[in-house]
């Protein structure tokens, strides 16, 4: 990333157009962005707590040691080493153990759909981006044009008297025109960059600069090409969502499993080695050794268990509904954006269409411009149809783009 931002700079000290790439703009947000590492974190932690819940079941080893002092003042002591090992539970140890590797999974599948979200977000800001600076640089072209042949106009009029007076605060106005528009197109690509630069954790280009480039060259396709596949249901059921949904429904039926478990006695096996001195034991202490199998059952605890049964099951219905509510409204996401597309896919090709139906237009009508058989009405009116023309194409193309980039959220994929 580093050699990239060099080149970067490289280039816009030579005063060439920078390349922005969407792969690098994509790559530079996963390693920068703080929800994304926060969320590495806490992946870490969920595989802790798996081993933690894996140490549960294997054997524990302690060290236990006790003073006591009698009536008749005499001290005893005693230290020793002890094992102790669950034998049964009811399951309850491998549950809990499956609940944590659960919340790892659920970690690590929060931590793809937020890559997946971030990647996704970044493709959205740099369309945007690039839309806005489309836009900016046809008003630019727009006026640049418009003040050319004003000049021209100026100084024919100095000359033959023609074009008139009105003819010429005709072409001011929309020169005022097309100027606030370029101040307006300024504004909304600043706010597109700033959009891309947040999400990026800062582009290799100083912003509010005179010398500032604006120029970016986009080498991502200008339009995705996304086709939509033949088994959208089942590949629906694949978006972080949804998944997570289904993970969620399985954890809250294991939580049930595993407080229902308490019912169950538990078996451990307990040995015992060390020795005891003091004033009670002989002189040189006494050493001893002992191992037996404990077993613990719950007879009455208040209602505690069955009431977290009860509260780990509700959750669980809960957890049923909110899938069934979430793959309802995938679907209906699902069935809204192929509409979308469809429609983007339609206003791309006509706005292509119009675009140079509107250039050549425009080219005509500047040639009789030049030698003043068309009047100023006329080719102010045709350069303000071919800039709306190229503005209403670059609008059809980021809304394609921007349904293209739902419909992989909605399957689940990336870019």
């Amino acid at each position: 990333m580093f050699k990239i931002r060099v080149l970067f700079l490289l280039l816009c000290s030579l005063g060439f157009a920078a390349e922005l790439s969407l792969s690098d703009c994509i790559a530079a947000a996963l390693s920068n962005n703080e929800t994304v590492k926060i969320q590495e974190l806490r992946v870490e932690q969920a595989r802790a707590g798996v081993w933690a819940r894996t140490a549960a079941l294997l054997p524990r080893l302690g060290l236990n040691a006790g003073y006591t002092r009698m009536r008749a003042n005499t001290d005893d002591y005693s230290a020793a080493l002890a094992l102790e090992q669950p034998l049964f539970a009811g399951g309850k140890y491998w549950r809990d153990r499956k609940l944590a590797l659960l919340e790892l999974r659920q970690a690590e599948l929060e931590l793809a759909g937020i890559k997946q979200e971030l990647a996704l977000d970044v493709a959205a800001a740099y369309y945007r981006l690039r839309r806005a600076q489309g836009i900016l640089f046809a008003n630019i072209q727009s006026r640049d044009n418009l003040q050319d042949y004003y000049n021209k106009s100026r100084q024919l009029a100095a000359q033959t008297k023609l074009p008139r007076p009105e003819d010429l605060l005709q072409i001011e106005i929309q020169l005022g025109s097309v100027e606030i528009a370029v101040g307006n197109a300024e504004l909304v690509w600043r706010q597109a960059y700033n959009l891309l630069d947040n999400l990026l954790g800062g582009l290799p280009v100083k912003l509010y600069k005179a010398d500032e480039p604006r120029d970016f060259v986009f080498t991502a396709a200008p339009i995705l090409n996304i086709v939509p596949p033949e088994n959208a249901f089942a590949k629906i059921e694949n978006n972080y969502t949804l998944r997570l949904a289904a993970l969620a429904e399985h954890q809250r039926e294991t939580a049930v499993k595993s407080a229902a478990a308490a019912y169950w006695p538990q078996i451990n096996l307990q040995a015992y080695s060390g020795v005891e001195w003091g004033e009670t034991f002989p002189q040189d202490g006494a050493n001893y050794s002992q191992w037996g199998v404990s077993l613990q059952m719950l007879l009455f605890d208040f209602f505690k268990t069955p009431k977290q049964i009860e509260q780990n099951a509700k959750a669980y219905e809960q957890a049923l509904l909110n899938s069934e509510l979430l793959a309802r409204n995938e679907l209906i996401k699902y069935s809204d954006v192929l509409l979308a597309l469809r429609t983007a896919e339609q206003k791309i090709k006509l706005t292509a269409q119009n675009m140079h139906k509107a250039e050549e237009s425009l080219r005509l009508y500047q040639e009789r411009g030049q030698s003043y058989t068309a009047n100023s009405k006329q080719l102010l009116d045709a350069e303000q149809t071919a800039l709306q023309a190229k503005i209403s194409q670059l609008d059809s193309a980021l809304d394609y783009n921007l349904q293209a980039v739902e419909l992989k959220r909605l399957l689940g994929e990336s870019l």
